[in-house]
């Protein structure tokens, strides 16, 4: 959307907050490659050394983004980030209900986008990308859109780890300083200065074939963006055949003869004699997108043992169906 938009430019300026990694999943990587130059803000040590190695040429700074000038403490969510580390102590009890802690609290400066931009940028920003975890509203809080007005804004607008819309406490601090929304994705908003109303053509619809774009890189994420990969492969790997007239033989099955197979897939495919309120599709729990699988059985094993015996012929259905999501899903 954001080549689409701004393809006519040439070396233009963008800055990202949260920048994350310089390739994998990056916003910023294709804008790099065709000699645009930006600031990337990334608060994990890691991360920020992944950007001083492939981005010399940009602005690559270790600092939190906020609303004044000060300290903050900076939940770090596993040994690499995960796409999980925050500073809002909301999300980190959201992780940890679903069983995640943070590995590490770094203390770490926090500056404002304005302060930043005053220090760095060119008087055009042609995009700003933010993806805080949660503190999408201090990093707008720390904006004036009077000295620095990008172009183009982008912002994470769910709850982490999940669709549910976080949009409505911070969209209004665009709004009201002249921006519009133009287009979501159903992860991100997006939001043009109204002086830049001839860029709104260029979001009437969703990226496609004539785009040309390319994924850039594709590493676990938390929550569900990472489970929502393993559901897509695992549904282009092993579509669901079995109402065709014969038995799909997944791995699991490739040394079971077929005749012990299917009585077995008939008897899952009957109904239960109970129900389980938030068993279906495979999921446990699909309030935070949990998926039944071997990790969540070790990892719950009480809880695994009562779905077992409420459930066994729904357990079987979708372990035999679905093996890849049974044996590999983050569940």
């Amino acid at each position: 959307m954001l080549h689409r938009a701004l393809r006519h430019v040439t070396k233009g300026f963008y800055v990202d907050i949260g920048a994350d990694h310089p390739t994998d999943l990056s916003v910023t990587k294709a804008f790099y490659d065709r000699n645009w130059r930006g600031i990337n803000v990334e608060p994990l040590a890691s991360s920020h050394a992944h950007f001083v190695r492939e981005r010399p040429e940009d602005v690559n700074m270790r600092v939190l983004a906020g609303n004044r000038t000060d300290h903050h403490t900076f939940y770090q969510f596993g040994d690499r980030d995960t796409g999980c580390s925050t500073i809002d102590p909301q999300v980190v009890a959201l992780h940890a209900s679903r069983g995640e802690t943070p590995v590490r609290e770094w203390v770490v400066p926090m500056t404002t986008v304005d302060d930043l931009c005053d220090r760095y940028a060119p008087p055009d920003i042609h995009f700003l990308k933010v993806d805080v975890e949660g503190a999408e509203k201090l990093v707008f809080e720390g904006m004036t859109f009077q000295r620095h007005r990008p172009w183009v804004i982008l912002a994470e607008s769910t709850r982490p780890g999940t669709q549910t819309s976080s949009h409505y406490d911070w969209e209004p601090l665009l709004t009201s300083r002249e921006y519009s929304f133009v287009y979501a994705d159903g992860l991100n908003r997006f939001y043009i200065a109204n002086e830049r109303a001839n860029l709104r053509p260029a979001f009437a619809y969703p990226p496609n074939v004539f785009d040309g774009f390319e994924l850039s890189g594709c590493r676990h994420q938390c929550g569900s963006r990472r489970r929502g990969l393993s559901r897509v492969l695992s549904r282009l790997a092993w579509p669901e055949r079995l109402t065709k007239g014969w038995v799909a033989r997944p791995p699991a099955a490739a040394f079971v003869p077929a005749a012990v197979v299917a009585p077995a897939l008939a008897a899952a495919d009957a109904p239960a004699a109970d129900s389980h309120p938030h068993f279906g599709e495979g999921f446990v729990d699909p309030d935070r997108e949990t998926l039944l699988s071997v990790r969540w059985i070790i990892r719950h094993p009480r809880a695994a043992a009562g779905l077992l015996a409420r459930q066994p012929r729904k357990v079987l259905r979708f372990a035999t169906r679905q093996p890849r999501r049974f044996l590999f899903a983050h569940g």
